[in-house]
Order: C-alpha cells, then structure tokens, then sequence
C-alpha cells in the first residue's frame, strides 16, 4: 500500500486506508473506494457482499459490485471454460453434491496427476492442499467434507507439475493495460498438514510471453464489465506442453506486487486517477 498510497499522494489526492468493516467509517465521504487486502471475506462472504452494495449506493466502487460478486467465488472459472478459455479443469461440489463422481471424473481425465482441494470461496492458498492420486480417502474424508460440512463449495483440480519447477506467472492489467508480471514458486507443498501454514513462495520479476498475455486478456474479456476493470491479475500456470492456463482472475482484493516493478505504484496511481475522472462525466 505505500508505494501507492505515495504516488497517489503525489498527484495531489488525498488517502486513507479504512477497514472495509469499521462501522464508524463513513464511506460517502470518499470520492472514490478501491478495495485493495478485504483478505478476511471468506470467512464472512456475505456480510461482505452486503458491504459491497451498500457501498456503492453512495460512492463510486472499483472494481464495481458486478465484479466482484462473479469474482469472490471461483465458479468463475466455469464460466472461463464455457468461453473457451484455457483453465486448469475445474469441479465444483456444492455441500450435498456428490464428492465421489466429482474425483471419479478428475481421476479419470487426469490419471498421473496430484490433484488439489480447496474452497471455491478463499483467498490465498487457505484451506488449499495437494494430493496423490492414491490419497483420495483422505482427500474426501479429512479435507472435502471439512469444507463442504461449514457450508462451503469445494474446488477439486488437478495440480500441474510445471508449478514446482516453473512456478506460476501472474500477470497484472490497469485499465485494460498490461503492467507488468512476476514470477511466483510453489506454494502448495506435497505431504503438507492441512492446516498449516503454507511458507512464503518466492516473488521474481519475469517478463510475461505473447502466449500467456493472450490467455490472460482472454479471460479478462469474459469478466462483467471487463471494459471497467481498474485492475486484473491473472495467475497462470503451464501444461506439459508449455500452454498457459488460467488458475487464478483476480479482481477484488489481489497483491499487484508495486514493489516488483520500479514505475507500476505510478501507473496505477495514475490509472486511479483517471479511472474516477472518466466515472465522474
């Protein structure tokens, strides 16, 4: 946040960075509200779509609340899929769906693969965890059914293998622009607890290829409103081919990584500022 709380400030604007859920806060004072780290949504999702509206009723949202109703939860991905865009395979399994027909279909189109569970409405890698094709016991019994019994959907995926040598690339969009990408390793560590805590991945500048930015742009297209994204990140991770695909659009809450490329707190304070210009006509 400092880095572009420093930019913004720069340029003349004023800045406060409020808990989305203080209550003493109000939010008509601010021309305009970014969300930024809301990291603490999943566990009180729809109080925090409650939020979401309310906020909007009184000043402008960015990314607005169309956005971020389809984002928090990644049933999204579904909606990639159907537009033809390449993703890492996706179930879904509703609490009360059937978890066993989900794992027959993931293990049978992905045989010599690990596979991962985790919550359809998270952020980060919490509650995320992989998984040898032979664990799938406790996968349903340990894992699933801890999620599925607090009443969340589950997302089971199978891992790709390139994401321990390789890792991911995120790639980050302001105002429809390419900014700039990095380079993240693993963060899911084979045989891990379920409930620990996942080590720090490593963050590296990398340049983003033609192949991933067409994959990332693509999915980007596909988002409500994609022509009023503020911003977008776009995790990507590679098949035993090399292609990209999507395992992750961010629109709500994710890191930019500012720090990670000397001019981006400058780009996208000045993105912000011409965002809530351009709203305001």
């Amino acid at each position: 946040m400092q880095p572009l709380c420093d930019a913004l400030r720069h340029r003349g604007a004023r800045v406060e960075v409020p808990d989305w859920d203080d209550r003493c806060v109000d939010w008509a004072h601010f021309d305009m509200v970014v969300l930024r780290s809301t990291w603490d949504y999943p566990r009180r999702h729809q109080a925090f779509l409650a939020w979401i509206a309310s906020v909007e009723r009184v000043t402008t949202l960015v990314n607005d609340g169309d956005v971020v109703r389809w984002n928090t939860d990644k049933r999204y991905l579904l909606d990639l899929a159907r537009a033809d865009v390449p993703v890492v395979a996706t179930w879904r399994i509703e609490p009360g769906g059937d978890v066993e027909a989900a794992l027959d279909e993931l293990l049978l189109s992905h045989p010599r693969h690990e596979f991962v569970v985790k919550p359809s409405i998270g952020s980060g890698a919490a509650y995320a965890r992989r998984y040898l094709p032979g664990e799938r016991t406790q996968a349903v019994t340990d894992h699933v059914r801890l999620i599925l019994d607090a009443g969340f959907p589950v997302l089971l995926q199978p891992y790709f293998r390139s994401v321990d040598t390789h890792g991911e690339t995120t790639v980050i969009y302001f105002d429809g622009r390419y900014s700039h990408a990095i380079g993240k390793g693993r963060m899911l560590i084979a045989g891990a607890p379920l409930l620990a805590s996942h080590p720090p991945p490593s963050i590296r500048r990398r340049e983003a290829s033609a192949r991933e930015k067409a994959v990332a742009e693509a999915a980007i297209r596909v988002a409500p409103g994609s022509g009023r994204l503020l911003y977008a990140r776009v995790d990507l991770v590679g098949d035993e081919g090399g292609q990209p695909h999507v395992l992750e659009l961010e629109l709500t809450e994710p890191t930019l990584f500012l720090r990670h490329d000397a001019d981006a707190a400058t780009r996208f304070a000045g993105c912000m500022l011409a965002h809530h210009a351009t709203t305001r006509e």
